[in-house]
């Protein structure tokens, strides 16, 4: 059974992978930016829901 900290960690593996093929593209860098936030925010949540 996956625990809430494992499956924020996974999303932001997957953010940051997305930000990692972004940054080899021409979009926006505000697309760019959203994806280290969003991946930021998870990275937290994963960190939050560590069994203390």
């Amino acid at each position: 059974m996956t625990t809430w900290s494992e499956a924020f960690a996974a999303q932001a593996a997957s953010d940051l992978d997305a930000h990692d093929t972004l940054v080899k593209s021409s979009v926006p860098s505000s697309h760019r930016l959203h994806t280290l936030q969003m991946w930021l925010e998870k990275l937290c949540k994963a960190y939050l829901w560590l069994p203390h």
